[in-house]
């Protein structure tokens, strides 16, 4: 789970983005997170700050560790996506940088 500091709810921080499974390489963003905002994320029990790299909207996916291509892009421990550009921690996961695994499969599919 990756909880901003300094802000505070009923459990004592406002989530920003949620990591979904230990597993995961990318946390989905409960908010706009904008480029320059600091979040910290709490991974296998280790607070790590990460830097937005860029303006992610709201319910998009955000780069927990730097991904290179043909990378797996995990999400609720299921690969969703393979890296096609470098995407840094706090990066933007999206259509420009990723090529959907769904998509690729049903193509295949129907050509065959």
């Amino acid at each position: 789970m990756i909880l901003r500091e300094g802000e505070r709810n009923g459990l004592g921080r406002t989530r920003d983005v949620l990591v979904l499974h230990a597993s995961d390489n990318v946390a989905v963003a409960l908010k706009d997170l904008a480029r320059g905002e600091t979040v910290t994320v709490n991974l296998e029990g280790k607070c790590k700050e990460i830097a937005v790299k860029e303006d992610i909207p709201f319910g998009h996916k955000m780069a927990l560790v730097p991904l290179f291509p043909g990378d797996l892009v995990i999400k609720k421990d299921t690969p969703i996506g393979e890296v096609i550009k470098p995407i840094e921690p706090g990066g933007w996961v999206h259509i420009h940088n990723v090529v959907s695994r769904r998509a690729s499969f049903k193509a295949k599919s129907s050509r065959q």
